[in-house]
């Protein structure tokens, strides 16, 4: 009967079974140990069955544990092969529905444009004969200088404006009698007035006048309003 119990188990898949005694206890231990996979899905068949009791316990008991044990084990083995079969199925659901995709996503793609033949390339457009009627030497002089005389003018018309744009007015800034440094980067006037109010108070209401060009810079005069304290 305890081996019959035994072959029902190991058909399952095989088994260590391993025995313990304590003398002073009188009692001894039995460890059932399944040997299956490493993977995640196997981690609840690898559960051992493991009875402590004295030998007349065993001989009571232990074959219908065992027995229980089996029919466990045979549960989450038909449960993970059932979990097994979905996901397989899954699978192939997956794999079918990504070939219908691609094979519909051919079907809208437009069909490839057939090439030209050599008939149909771009022609080489033909040459025309052109016909010039050259004027006298004296007219054709007088428009040479005519034309040369306006280039001239206009060659220096440019370089005269490149000449302005190159040039860079320096810029100078009073305040009661004090010269305030240009901060650079050419900030306006105000920004220049709103820059160094942090020194003078009086510049935050200070009225702002430009002199024109003095002395070959831009003169700017930072002025209290009449009526401030000061």
């Amino acid at each position: 009967m305890f081996f019959a119990k035994l072959f029902e188990l190991t058909r399952q898949g095989p088994m260590v079974l391993a025995l313990s005694a304590d003398a002073a206890s009188g009692r001894m231990t039995v460890n059932v140990t399944p040997v299956a996979g490493k993977d995640a899905a196997d981690a609840a068949l690898r559960k051992p069955l493991t009875l402590t009791g004295t030998p007349a316990e065993f001989d009571a008991d232990f074959i219908p544990l065992l027995g229980q044990y089996r029919e466990a084990r045979r549960t989450l083995i038909e449960q993970a092969e059932a979990t097994a079969e979905v996901l397989a199925a899954a699978k192939q659901a997956q794999v079918a529905k990504a070939a219908e995709a691609t094979a519909k996503g051919r079907k809208a793609l437009p069909p490839p444009r057939a090439r030209r033949s050599r008939r149909h390339r771009r022609r080489r457009p033909q040459s025309r004969q052109m016909t010039m009627v050259m004027p006298s030497s004296r007219a054709t002089s007088r428009l040479l200088t005519t034309t040369s005389s306006a280039e001239t003018a206009s060659l220096q018309d440019k370089e005269h404006d490149m000449a302005l744009v190159a040039q860079s007015v320096e810029r100078k800034f009073t305040f009661q009698g004090i010269e305030l440094d240009d901060p650079g980067l050419h900030p306006s006037p105000e920004q220049v007035r709103d820059l160094y109010s942090a020194a003078y108070a009086e510049l935050t209401t200070a009225e702002v006048i430009s002199h024109g060009i003095e002395n070959g810079k831009q003169t700017f005069e930072f002025q209290k309003k009449v009526g401030d304290k000061g």
